[in-house]
């Protein structure tokens, strides 16, 4: 009995707390599979700033929904960057209060030229999203659309008319436009169909965490320490 309570002690550690590491702890944190390689300079921001209150950390991917859930049912530590409209499913995560860029959802088309003026200006038009983006699905729901699992996919359909516009994230694109100059006659319409800051969030049995980390989070991008790990995926 005393044998088995000692398991289920050292089970219990396991699940609900981060992993030690060679003397240092470890933690979880995870990102949508979706997303693009730019995932790898806030984990590189991330490694840098939990290293300096003896934490190493490590990135898992999964499919969009799975990622948030994973932190919400205390199986990761953290969601690696997302928006705050997660805390309205997820209750269990906790914003690091530190804004880390902004994302800007922007319409991209071909062969239409408008002022885009909000949701209802997309109505007479095919559309064109990425899976897993949640924030293009609720905006544009009940209109005409068209799913993809990538942006070459995305563009592609935009470029063959099967859709008249497409919607993503406009960092992501232009870096996707930048490398494939067969994509040149795609244009941005403005202004950003939505626009919000992005956090990091952990779980809020870390809470404890986040009077330590939000200075050096905070330190790291005045010294411009973020904007140098992003500087290989810039394209303005």
């Amino acid at each position: 009995m005393k044998l088995f309570l000692h398991i289920l002690i050292l089970l219990l550690l396991v699940m609900n707390g981060p992993v030690w590491s060679q003397g240092r702890k470890t933690l979880i944190f995870v990102a949508a599979d979706s997303g693009t390689e730019v995932i790898r300079a806030y984990h590189q921001f991330f490694q840098k700033s939990y290293h300096e209150i003896g934490y190493e950390v490590e990135l898992k991917n999964y499919p969009i929904k799975r990622t948030y859930a994973q932190v919400d049912f205390n199986q990761a530590d953290g969601v690696l960057i997302s928006t705050e409209s997660i805390l309205n499913k997820y209750k269990n995560l906790i914003t690091v209060p530190v804004e880390l860029t902004r994302a800007d959802l922007v319409v991209y088309s071909i062969t239409k030229d408008f002022v885009v003026d909000g949701p209802s200006s997309l109505k007479p038009y095919k559309i064109g999203l990425m899976r897993g983006y949640l924030r293009s699905h609720t905006l544009t729901e009940g209109m005409a659309r068209q799913t993809v699992d990538s942006y070459n996919a995305l563009l592609s359909i935009l470029r063959i008319g099967r859709v008249d516009v497409v919607i993503a994230l406009r960092r992501e694109t232009e870096r996707f436009l930048a490398a494939n100059p067969r994509f040149s006659d795609v244009k941005a319409l403005s202004p950003p169909l939505f626009s919000v800051p992005m956090y990091h969030f952990l779980n809020k049995r870390h809470h404890d965490l986040i009077p330590r980390i939000v200075p050096i989070m905070q330190r790291l991008i005045d010294d411009k320490v973020l904007e140098q790990l992003y500087e290989p995926y810039r394209t303005d």
